[in-house]
Order: structure tokens, then C-alpha cells, then sequence
């Protein structure tokens, strides 16, 4: 098939479209992604693709629309989201003819998927949506606005309208199909359950290791709002065991914040922030990592979803540590190797000691029933997603054809 992907973060950002796009590629499909320029976590354009409209990676070949670099606060984020509605729009004129099948694949703004959709009404393209974030629940999600502001009802029936003019809607959790049906009212549109791929490509840990004489915590993802990782730092403040250490990997919005509580509560010699890096440098602190510690607030809907890292601290033979709710949760139940902790620091601080007094055996025992469950769920894996994916676009191709028809015959 030949395939045109519309997505807001493509390589060098760290988003799973990346491994699915290059992943169609090596099964013989043709894939061209239109995106935006670098520059989610860092606020502003990265040097090398500030002049840069087109490049192939990986056999992949990669349009790049202008976009205003998303930066602190609200009005910079929505001059962001019209830039990159208008860019997809401006980009997608140039595409008109010649692609079997549309996937747009969209975390916010749902602008994206709106764009797309103008796109293959116009040229009667079939197009199946494969989303992370719901919408406009992603506003709740977030704490922009509430479900009695004008913005959420525009939003609301921006969104509605956006859906329903899809072929299919894959989603990556089992609750996200409740939401379209009975939040949004969406009837008539087929749904499915797609997981989100992990990042990393590194093999499953085998034989982890762990510490006897102290405890590694490991965060590794977004620093954002809706992780709450403040209530960790406040845990790592009430926790008198100088032993346990807690090393926090990537950036975000609330990055500056959790750096300014390190240093008010003297945690730097415990406490370590590393920043952004790349999915391949992460391999190493999965390794020495003791915990893994996997949070999302419950405070909408989306906190019913599951988080990315979920499939990715599976593979990594660690015990977690989960203040989440939902589909996530109820994977790392039915794994066995996690505990679970609620939305304040003492319960937290309980839950980090509760895993710093077991053995090193004892952890690699809960960390290998966590792999062990990956391994079984084949719809888990970066092969077996694509496969099913490439079912669903045949399928979208199928159901889009019926419904021509069937216009043209009233």
C-alpha cells in the first residue's frame, strides 16, 4: 500500500509513528509522514531543521511543515496548534492523488486529525485514525479549562465532528472505546484496539541485577504536568533511608519545577536529574535500576488510558511502582510485578520502602513476572501492532469503498 501518515512529532522526537512508520517500510509498504519541525521538550526549533522541508529516514520519506515551537504557557501552545493546522493543511494540498490509504496519528492537537480529515473528503481518500490522547478530554486532562467553558464545548463539537468523519478509529486502550461511544456519541464509526508500541528497541532484560546495599527509583519519560512528579520529590523528602536514589530521565513542562524542589529540599546528593537523552543512552539506567516508578493522575477520562511507558518497563524485568488507574493499571495487575501507591507522598514513600526492603532475589522475581507477561502478549509487540495495523488500513480501505457505494446507489 501506499500510505500517508499526518502526525504533530516524527524523528528526532521520541514518539513511537517513528518505529511504526519505518516498521511498514520493511514490510513493503510505501510511507510518507507529514509532520512537524523538532522541537516538543526543547521550545524551540532544533538548529538542523530550522530551513528543513523534506528528508528521508530509514526509507521513510518525511515532509516537514512550518511550526511555531511550542513553549512555556498557554498562548504559546495555541499559536503551536494553528501553526501546525495550517502547516498540515498547506502540506496535505500538495498530496492530493496517489496514496491508497490515509493514517493520521495524533497526541494534540486534535487539529491535526480535523486538517486530515478536510484532506480526504476532498480527494475521497480512505483514512483510519490510530490516537493517543482523546479529545477534548485532553483539556481536562491537562487543566486548561473545564467541562462548563466555552472552549471545552467548541472543543467538544470540533472534535465530534472530526471523528465522525473518519473510515475507522484505532485507539491504544480499551477504555478509549467507552469515551467515543457514550462521552462523544460516536456510533457509527468502526473502533479498535491498537496498543501503542514501546520506544526502545533493546532486547527484553533477561538476567537483571539489583542492589543489595541500596535502592535505585528510575523515572523515564515526560517530565509533564499530568505525572505529578512533584508528589515524588516530596516523598524522596520524607524518606530518612540515605540508601534509596532516584534518578529521573527526560525533560518537559514541569521539569524547572521538580529541579527547583531538589535543591529547596538538599536532595542532590539522592536525587538525579539527567535530562533529555536519546532512547538508545536509556538502555543503561534501565539496567541499574532497582524500581521503576510509572505514575498518571486520575483526573479525567484519560486517566483511564495507558501510559506508553507501560509496555516499555515491562520489557525491562523490573519490579514498578504505579499510582495510575485504568487499562494501565490492570496490565501491571494481571503482569503481577508491581505494587501500587495513591496520590500523595506518604503513600508513595510507603511503597518506595516497601520495595527497598526486599532482596535482590526477591526483586528480580517480581521484575521477571513483568517481562514473562510481555513476552505472552503478542499484541504487544512492535511486529505484531503493524501487522494488525496493516489488517486495519485494508480493512479501512474496505469499509470507506462499502460506504461510497452505498452514497452512490441513494
Amino acid at each position: 500500500m501506499k500510505i500517508l501518515i499526518t502526525s504533530a512529532r516524527y524523528f528526532p522526537e521520541q514518539f513511537s509513528i517513528t518505529n511504526i512508520a519505518e516498521t511498514l517500510v520493511k514490510k513493503g509498504h510505501d510511507v510518507t509522514v507529514i509532520t512537524g519541525k523538532p522541537n516538543y521538550g526543547y521550545g524551540k526549533i532544533l538548529p538542523d531543521y530550522k530551513n528543513k522541508k523534506y528528508e528521508v529516514i530509514n526509507n521513510v520519506k518525511v515532509y516537514r511543515i512550518n511550526e511555531r515551537p511550542r513553549k512555556k504557557g498557554i498562548i504559546s501552545l495555541i499559536f503551536n496548534y494553528f501553526s501546525l493546522y495550517f502547516g498540515t493543511k498547506r502540506s496535505l494540498r500538495k498530496h492530493g492523488h496517489g496514496y491508497d490509504v490515509v493514517l493520521s496519528h495524533v497526541l494534540s492537537p486534535i487539529l491535526i486529525a480535523t486538517a486530515t480529515v478536510k484532506f480526504t473528503k476532498k480527494y475521497n481518500i480512505p483514512h483510519l485514525h490510530y490516537g493517543l490522547d482523546l479529545w477534548p478530554e485532553s483539556l481536562i486532562a491537562t487543566n486548561i479549562t473545564n467541562r462548563n467553558s466555552l472552549l471545552y464545548k467548541v472543543v467538544y463539537k470540533l472534535s465530534k465532528k472530526t471523528y465522525e468523519k473518519m473510515d475507522m478509529i484505532a485507539f491504544s486502550s480499551p477504555s478509549a472505546m467507552n469515551y467515543f461511544e457514550n462521552v462523544l456519541g460516536i456510533k457509527n464509526v468502526p473502533l479498535k484496539v491498537v496498543y501503542q508500541p514501546y520506544l526502545s528497541k533493546s532486547s527484553i532484560i533477561e538476567n537483571p541485577i539489583f542492589h543489595n546495599d541500596h535502592t535505585e527509583i528510575l523515572y523515564c519519560g515526560t517530565v509533564a504536568k499530568f505525572h505529578y512528579l512533584h508528589l515524588l520529590i516530596e516523598a524522596m523528602r520524607i524518606i530518612d533511608d540515605k540508601d534509596v536514589r532516584l534518578t529521573i530521565v527526560g525533560s518537559g513542562s514541569e521539569l524547572e519545577r521538580i529541579r527547583d524542589l531538589v535543591s529547596k529540599y538538599n536532595l542532590k546528593n539522592r536525587v538525579c536529574l539527567v535530562g533529555r537523552i536519546s532512547i538508545e543512552e536509556t538502555t543503561k539506567y534501565y539496567e541499574r535500576a532497582d524500581v521503576l516508578y510509572l505514575p498518571l493522575i486520575n483526573n479525567s477520562h484519560t486517566s483511564l488510558l495507558i501510559p506508553q511507558k507501560v509496555l516499555e518497563y515491562l520489557k525491562m524485568s523490573k519490579p514498578i511502582i504505579g499510582m495510575l488507574q485504568g487499562d494501565g493499571k490492570q496490565i501491571l495487575e494481571d503482569a503481577g510485578g508491581a505494587i501500587f501507591v495513591d496520590e500523595n507522598p506518604e503513600s508513595i514513600r510507603n511503597g518506595i520502602l516497601k520495595i527497598s526492603k526486599l532482596s535482590a532475589e526477591e526483586k528480580k522475581i517480581m521484575g521477571l513476572k513483568n517481562s514473562e507477561y510481555f513476552k505472552k502478549r503478542e499484541d504487544f509487540d512492535l511486529d505484531n501492532i503493524c501487522d494488525i495495523l496493516i489488517g486495519d488500513l485494508k480493512e479501512t480501505i474496505t469499509v470507506h469503498n462499502k460506504a461510497e457505494k452505498k452514497w452512490k446507489l441513494q
